[in-house]
């Protein structure tokens, strides 16, 4: 299974707005084998998962209207999938009355406001097969979870050092039967990159609510192999911070690829590669 590349790029204030969006159809059909008629996207392990009858009716709601939305941009998610997206956000609402995982007033809307938005990285020129994948700081698990569950056989190591959320992370990671290929570590992020053992690994990191776009990319960048791709979500202020982060992205060997607007969301992904 190949993510469909869409190139490099040019640099942002030169990229095609839309751009992102001309292959979504071409990258649900490869999620799908190739053809109309394969397989549906995600690789779950044949774990049983559990009733999703006990679930809140609009936690199904959510994850069906995250399917639609897939499917509209011509990625089919499959019905195990769907309810995997739907034990996810439950376990999320549960835990959520015991610590802060996402803030409250997410809470009765995390299938379009988190779910949905970590597959904005799909509409990123990359190749996720490419792998494994780092998610810096990634709380309750966006967009490193969402996107283990979608692209098949994708490696992801979700990085966070918040002991109660990286064990929320270990508990829903086995119940999906995800635990083969998705780790967890719970520890900051500027540790594991100067371990010997991850440092360069990774051929994709996201950050997702992480802060200051400078500070990801000192921390970040020493986990990325040589061409590997850094992906910030990032608001309205992108155009500042990409301003103050050039000084640390020169002296750390990355460079601007693209800028992506979110089709799902507000805001853009701020893409940026690492030198040979």
């Amino acid at each position: 299974m190949v993510l469909d590349v869409v190139g490099n790029g040019p640099a942002a204030d030169g990229a095609d707005p839309n751009r992102s969006l001309h292959s979504l159809a071409e990258r649900g059909r490869m999620l799908r084998g190739g053809g109309g008629g394969g397989q549906d996207a995600g690789s779950l392990s044949g774990l049983p998962l559990a009733d999703v009858q006990d679930l809140p009716a609009d936690i199904l709601d959510q994850a069906n209207e995250v399917t639609r939305e897939l499917a509209a941009a011509g990625i089919r998610i499959s019905g195990e999938l769907t309810r995997a997206f739907a034990i996810y956000m439950g376990r999320l609402r549960e835990w959520s009355r015991r610590m802060n995982l996402v803030s409250p007033r997410d809470l009765e809307r995390v299938g379009r406001r988190h779910l949905l938005e970590s597959f904005n990285v799909l509409t990123c020129p990359i190749d996720l097969a490419d792998g494994p994948l780092a998610d810096a700081g990634s709380g309750a698990g966006f967009p490193g979870l969402p996107l283990a569950l979608v692209v098949p056989n994708l490696e992801v190591l979700l990085i966070e050092s918040v002991r109660k959320k990286a064990l929320f992370l270990e508990r829903v990671i086995t119940e999906l039967g995800l635990a083969g290929r998705v780790q967890v570590r719970a520890a900051r992020v500027e540790v594991l990159a100067a371990s010997p053992e991850l440092r360069g690994r990774f051929a994709v990191v996201t950050m997702r609510g992480f802060g200051l776009l400078s500070r990801g990319v000192r921390w970040c960048a020493p986990l990325l192999r040589p061409r590997g791709y850094l992906v910030a979500f990032k608001g309205t202020e992108f155009e500042k911070e990409l301003r103050q982060a050039m000084a640390v992205m020169s002296t750390s060997g990355l460079g601007l690829v693209d800028v992506v607007p979110l089709r799902w969301g507000e805001g853009r992904l701020v893409l940026l590669r690492r030198k040979d």
